[in-house]
């Protein structure tokens, strides 16, 4: 059982899982509470609801109403590491805390969140993980589950991107004792890579308040034209289909693009600051755009991150641009957007969404650099 995020439309009313994330992305803890009751309520099995609110209990420091919904995780699963381990404290763990910053970068796939996280992980100070929900989770026939580190699918799981499975820094113990214990996940990361500065891009916001509830983070959105973003996810797309596939497949792309972008304008409140990056503009005049971004964020600037990152321990991304990203040398070449070979009959139908072309000209009113 699963629920689509992208389900709300200016004609109906927002589906109970909608209004569920937007209280969560808005951090409405009392929106939260309603609607998770109400959930787990109706689906009174399902683990994901569960966990999320149990870890939202737990952040609210709010830990004894938390145990009777471990509890029913572990009855649903006796191998459930994370019931287990918050079932097994009798008393608030006071976890070891650094002073540190976390940016998430936010927005759909194929955004250009690998190559930012890697560009903005090399800048002084700082150091990127990439998609760390990848640390305790993997892609099996069944969809996106946590892994079983007792019995682990090790085909299925992602490695560090620069050391692979005999990774130092991003170590199996280290993994599952994220696994069982997601309550300062950030922190925990930032420690175990000895940064103040920790930039991740795990992009989907019910990722983001999943592994953080209270949204202790900077943001930094990410975003291409509607034409860029569904060139990049069409080409990835399988080729021996025909074309009333491909455009059914514009169509829900267009759709889900529209109403992600229109939550981070509407329904997003992390604690920092929200930072709008057109990523075409950026592609085109990386070293104009470079030091508007970097002051957005409050972080220093050193433009020779463009050419040559730094060799950080992170996980997950664009696998089209993690060899050359990830390369021995470190090098990195940003090149501009080339010309979309894009269908007419889809470039027709972006043009005509009206809802696309309004929530494009808000992003780009909200964009820290702009060609223009």
């Amino acid at each position: 059982m699963s629920f689509n995020p992208a389900e709300v439309s200016e004609r109906t009313p927002a589906s109970l899982s909608t209004r569920w994330l937007h209280a969560r992305t808005m951090r409405d803890f009392n929106a939260v509470e309603a609607l998770a009751q109400e959930l787990l309520q109706k689906y009174p099995q399902h683990v994901g609801i569960r966990r999320a609110w149990s870890r939202t209990l737990v952040a609210l420091d709010r830990r004894d109403e938390a145990r009777p919904h471990w509890q029913t995780l572990l009855d649903l699963n006796p191998r459930d590491a994370e019931a287990a381990h918050h079932l097994a404290q009798q008393q608030k763990l006071e976890h070891q805390t650094h002073d540190f910053r976390h940016i998430a970068i936010c927005g759909v796939s194929f955004c250009g969140s690998t190559l930012l996280d890697r560009v903005l992980g090399s800048l002084p100070g700082c150091a990127n993980i990439s998609e760390s929900h990848w640390l305790t989770g993997a892609r099996l026939a069944k969809g996106y589950t946590p892994i079983d580190f007792d019995a682990p699918d090790t085909e299925a799981l992602r490695y560090c991107t620069t050391c692979g499975r005999n990774c130092r820094v991003l170590t199996m113990p280290f993994r599952r004792s994220l696994a069982a214990d997601a309550t300062n996940w950030h922190g925990e990361i930032a420690q175990q890579l000895g940064t103040r500065v920790l930039i991740s891009a795990d992009k989907n916001p019910p990722k983001l308040v999943d592994l953080d509830p209270l949204m202790r983070f900077d943001a930094l959105v990410l975003f291409k034209s509607p034409v860029e973003a569904w060139m990049s996810t069409l080409r990835k797309l399988p080729k021996d289909q025909d074309a009333a596939f491909y455009r059914r497949k514009c169509e829900e792309y267009l759709k889900l693009w529209t109403d992600r972008y229109l939550l981070f304008l509407e329904h997003f409140t992390p604690q920092g600051r929200v930072v709008f990056l057109h990523f075409d503009a950026f592609a085109r005049v990386p070293r104009k755009v470079m030091p508007h971004l970097c002051e957005a964020l409050d972080l220093p600037c050193d433009l020779d991150v463009l050419e040559t990152g730094a060799q950080r321990h992170a996980i997950g991304g664009n696998p089209d641009a993690l060899p050359q990203l990830y390369s021995l040398e470190g090098k990195i070449e940003i090149a501009p957007p080339a010309e979309p070979d894009c269908p007419a009959d889809h470039l027709r139908m972006i043009a005509a969404t009206e809802s696309v072309q309004e929530v494009f000209g808000r992003l780009l009113e909200r964009a820290e650099f702009s060609l223009s």
